[in-house]
């Protein structure tokens, strides 16, 4: 049986759904991302003869324990294969390598890297370019924002990638259940930039900060900011976590922000972690009109002496 690790993103799901079918045979999957990668990887216990992880890049400050829990199952003799396409810095190919088979390298989305790699038929290709659209942000047909809002409930994801292992897209009631939620987000986008403002950094780029820390798709909200403010990018925060999206700028390369606060992701969407104490949480939910925490000022500062 083969082990699949997965963002659980569009492309992650889409992924996951061309190498099952690639792979052939039964296969068990969990999701996970670059803030929980080696938090997942810790608890595999070797279940099978293969294991893949797809689409998770590898930020800086997760490299030890991964490395640590990459060994420790390679060392039963399963094998492992990670395919990114996320930047990754020379020091984590170097000492990845000789563990994993890595097949990381730039693509339109993880889904066609894949594809690339372990071959498949038209229906793959219709899985890819749905991913393409959705992992560049661009959303032009109906069935990447379908799966979009499928991916964002842990247990319609699961059903959405056994329906792709099956070889059919969408069944009615994903289909239901995603048109729903297609609607529930528009209200919360329409709600997340009543509460964004505009600031400008020192070299005179235009950026919009979106708080969520009453809820809301940061991704989505900020797409939107980038088309009805022009701004050159969005900064999405909540009590625990930020990230950056490009908006009407696309040559500026976001994650080295991110890499700066021990994050990562591509150069126009990454993000991490913001380390507040137990105290400045409690503070940062319950009076989110009055506090900015100042782990927040210090991003903004950061990003606008930066660009």
């Amino acid at each position: 049986m083969v082990v699949i690790v997965t963002h659980g993103d569009v492309d992650g799901i889409v992924s996951a759904a061309i190498a099952a079918r690639a792979l052939g045979g039964g296969f068990s999957c969990s999701f996970s991302g670059p803030g929980s990668i080696d938090k997942t990887l810790s608890k595999l216990r070797v279940e099978g003869s293969e294991l893949l992880i797809l689409d998770i890049g590898l930020n800086r400050s997760k490299l030890d324990p991964v490395e640590s829990q990459l060994r420790r199952l390679s060392s039963t003799g399963l094998r492992i294969r990670w395919y990114d396409h996320h930047h990754w810095d020379g020091e984590a190919l170097s000492r990845l390598s000789g563990i994993v088979e890595l097949r990381v390298r730039p693509s339109t989305s993880n889904a066609r890297l894949v594809l690339e790699e372990l071959g498949g038929g038209e229906f793959e290709e219709e899985l890819a370019k749905i991913a393409d659209d959705a992992d560049t942000g661009s959303y032009l047909t109906e069935i990447a924002r379908l799966y979009n809002a499928i991916s964002m409930d842990r247990r319609m994801r699961r059903k959405l990638l056994e329906r792709l292992v099956n070889g059919s897209p969408i069944d009615d009631e994903l289909r239901r259940f995603g048109e729903v939620k297609m609607m529930e987000l528009e209200d919360q986008v329409s709600e997340g930039l009543r509460r964004a403002s505009v600031r400008v950094t020192g070299s005179g780029r235009r950026y919009c900060v979106i708080d969520l820390r009453r809820g809301g798709p940061g991704s989505l909200i900020a797409r939107r900011a980038a088309r009805e403010f022009g701004v050159d990018f969005s900064v999405v925060f909540n009590c625990r976590r930020f990230s950056l999206y490009a908006g009407a700028s696309k040559e500026l390369d976001l994650r080295r922000i991110c890499e700066m606060l021990s994050g990562g992701g591509h150069p126009y969407a990454c993000g991490g972690k913001l380390r507040l104490n137990l105290i400045k949480r409690v503070f940062c939910r319950i009076s989110p009109r009055f506090l900015i925490p100042s782990e927040v000022r210090e991003l903004l500062r950061l990003i606008e002496t930066s660009f």
